[in-house]
Protein backbone atom coordinates (compact mmCIF):
# COMPACT_ATOMS: atom_id res chain seq x y z
CA UNK A 1 0.00 0.00 0.00
CA UNK A 2 3.13 2.39 0.55
CA UNK A 3 4.40 1.99 -2.73
CA UNK A 4 1.13 2.42 -4.40
CA UNK A 5 0.36 5.86 -2.09
CA UNK A 6 4.25 6.87 -3.17
CA UNK A 7 3.64 6.34 -6.70
CA UNK A 8 0.27 8.92 -6.95
CA UNK A 9 2.13 11.23 -4.60
CA UNK A 10 5.52 11.79 -7.01
CA UNK A 11 3.96 10.88 -10.15
CA UNK A 12 2.68 14.50 -10.78
CA UNK A 13 5.54 15.68 -9.46
CA UNK A 14 7.96 13.59 -12.43
CA UNK A 15 4.85 14.16 -15.15
CA UNK A 16 4.96 18.24 -14.38
CA UNK A 17 8.38 19.46 -16.06
CA UNK A 18 7.08 17.45 -19.21
CA UNK A 19 4.24 18.81 -19.13
CA UNK A 20 5.54 22.55 -19.11
CA UNK A 21 8.19 21.68 -21.32
CA UNK A 22 5.68 20.60 -24.46
CA UNK A 23 3.63 24.23 -24.14
CA UNK A 24 6.65 25.92 -24.36
CA UNK A 25 6.81 25.91 -28.11
CA UNK A 26 3.24 27.86 -28.09
CA UNK A 27 4.56 31.14 -26.13
CA UNK A 28 7.78 30.79 -28.69
CA UNK A 29 8.67 33.77 -31.09
CA UNK A 30 8.30 32.31 -34.76
CA UNK A 31 11.16 31.52 -36.59
CA UNK A 32 12.78 34.10 -38.76
CA UNK A 33 12.07 34.02 -42.15
CA UNK A 34 15.31 35.20 -44.43
CA UNK A 35 14.97 38.36 -46.44
CA UNK A 36 13.29 37.74 -49.56
CA UNK A 37 16.17 39.19 -52.11
CA UNK A 38 14.73 38.14 -55.79
CA UNK A 39 11.04 38.69 -57.14
CA UNK A 40 9.19 35.43 -57.29
CA UNK A 41 9.06 33.50 -60.17
CA UNK A 42 6.26 33.29 -62.79
CA UNK A 43 4.15 30.36 -61.91
CA UNK A 44 4.53 28.66 -65.53
CA UNK A 45 4.89 24.81 -65.36
CA UNK A 46 7.75 23.15 -66.77
CA UNK A 47 7.65 21.10 -69.99
CA UNK A 48 8.64 17.39 -69.59
CA UNK A 49 10.81 16.45 -72.47
CA UNK A 50 10.85 13.10 -73.97
CA UNK A 51 13.81 12.03 -76.60
CA UNK A 52 12.43 9.41 -78.75
CA UNK A 53 15.58 6.91 -78.85
CA UNK A 54 16.24 5.75 -81.95
CA UNK A 55 17.32 2.28 -81.12
CA UNK A 56 16.41 0.01 -77.82
CA UNK A 57 20.14 0.36 -76.56
CA UNK A 58 19.51 4.52 -76.31
CA UNK A 59 16.57 4.40 -74.41
CA UNK A 60 12.95 2.66 -73.82
CA UNK A 61 9.47 4.16 -73.34
CA UNK A 62 9.07 4.83 -69.66
CA UNK A 63 5.71 4.14 -69.20
CA UNK A 64 5.30 0.49 -71.56
CA UNK A 65 9.55 -0.39 -71.11
CA UNK A 66 8.20 -3.83 -73.11
CA UNK A 67 6.89 -2.19 -75.76
CA UNK A 68 9.04 -1.82 -79.17
CA UNK A 69 7.12 0.80 -81.17
CA UNK A 70 9.81 3.43 -80.32
CA UNK A 71 12.12 1.42 -82.34
CA UNK A 72 10.21 0.32 -85.50
CA UNK A 73 10.96 4.03 -86.49
CA UNK A 74 14.52 2.36 -87.69
CA UNK A 75 14.62 1.44 -90.63
CA UNK A 76 15.86 -2.00 -90.29
CA UNK A 77 13.20 -2.88 -87.75
CA UNK A 78 10.61 -0.92 -89.80
CA UNK A 79 10.70 -3.79 -92.59
CA UNK A 80 10.11 -6.18 -90.24
CA UNK A 81 6.43 -4.42 -89.15
CA UNK A 82 4.53 -4.58 -93.16
CA UNK A 83 1.38 -6.00 -92.60
CA UNK A 84 1.25 -9.22 -93.79
CA UNK A 85 -1.22 -10.99 -96.14
CA UNK A 86 -3.01 -13.06 -93.30
CA UNK A 87 -3.77 -9.95 -91.47
CA UNK A 88 -5.06 -7.93 -94.84
CA UNK A 89 -7.74 -10.77 -95.96
CA UNK A 90 -9.04 -10.57 -92.27
CA UNK A 91 -9.91 -6.64 -92.57
CA UNK A 92 -14.05 -6.86 -93.74
CA UNK A 93 -15.73 -4.09 -94.67
CA UNK A 94 -19.02 -4.54 -92.79
CA UNK A 95 -21.06 -1.29 -93.86
CA UNK A 96 -20.88 1.91 -95.13
CA UNK A 97 -23.36 4.20 -93.32
CA UNK A 98 -24.31 8.13 -93.68
CA UNK A 99 -20.08 8.55 -94.49
CA UNK A 100 -18.64 6.45 -92.35
CA UNK A 101 -16.88 2.82 -92.96
CA UNK A 102 -17.32 0.26 -90.71
CA UNK A 103 -13.87 -1.98 -90.67
CA UNK A 104 -14.19 -5.24 -88.29
CA UNK A 105 -16.52 -3.28 -86.14
CA UNK A 106 -14.69 -0.12 -85.77
CA UNK A 107 -16.30 3.22 -87.42
CA UNK A 108 -14.17 5.27 -89.58
CA UNK A 109 -14.46 9.12 -90.64
CA UNK A 110 -12.52 9.57 -93.94
CA UNK A 111 -9.12 10.45 -93.27
CA UNK A 112 -9.35 9.23 -89.75
CA UNK A 113 -7.00 6.74 -88.28
CA UNK A 114 -7.22 3.74 -85.79
CA UNK A 115 -6.37 0.41 -84.32
CA UNK A 116 -8.68 -2.84 -85.87
CA UNK A 117 -8.72 -6.39 -84.28
CA UNK A 118 -8.10 -9.29 -86.65
CA UNK A 119 -10.02 -12.44 -85.56
CA UNK A 120 -6.98 -13.79 -84.19
CA UNK A 121 -6.42 -10.54 -81.90
CA UNK A 122 -3.39 -9.10 -83.47
CA UNK A 123 -4.09 -5.58 -84.19
CA UNK A 124 -3.48 -3.39 -86.82
CA UNK A 125 -3.03 0.75 -87.34
CA UNK A 126 -5.07 1.96 -90.65
CA UNK A 127 -6.07 5.05 -91.88
CA UNK A 128 -9.45 5.27 -94.13
CA UNK A 129 -7.95 7.12 -97.05
CA UNK A 130 -11.77 7.64 -98.96
CA UNK A 131 -14.98 6.12 -99.39
CA UNK A 132 -15.44 5.14 -102.79
CA UNK A 133 -18.58 7.12 -104.59
CA UNK A 134 -20.31 3.65 -105.61
CA UNK A 135 -20.64 3.18 -101.61
CA UNK A 136 -19.58 -0.68 -101.50
CA UNK A 137 -15.82 0.10 -101.27
CA UNK A 138 -13.24 1.97 -99.10
CA UNK A 139 -9.52 2.77 -99.48
CA UNK A 140 -7.45 2.26 -96.92
CA UNK A 141 -4.07 2.91 -95.66
CA UNK A 142 -1.96 -0.01 -93.82
CA UNK A 143 1.74 -0.15 -93.70
CA UNK A 144 1.89 3.01 -96.26
CA UNK A 145 0.29 1.25 -99.09
CA UNK A 146 -2.82 1.81 -99.96
CA UNK A 147 -5.54 -1.14 -100.10
CA UNK A 148 -9.70 -1.35 -101.33
CA UNK A 149 -11.68 -3.10 -99.75
CA UNK A 150 -15.20 -4.02 -101.32
CA UNK A 151 -17.95 -4.95 -98.70
CA UNK A 152 -19.41 -8.26 -99.34
CA UNK A 153 -23.23 -8.96 -99.52
CA UNK A 154 -23.21 -12.30 -98.48
CA UNK A 155 -25.39 -13.47 -101.84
Amino acid sequence: MKLRNFISRSLPAVLLPFAMAGTLPLFAAPPQRPAQTETPKSTEMPKSIFVVPDNPKEGRDPFFPQSTRLSSKNPDVAATNTPSLVLISSLSLKSIVAGLAIINNHSFAPGEEGDVVAPDGRRQHIRLVEIKSNANSVVIEIGGRNIELTMHTGL
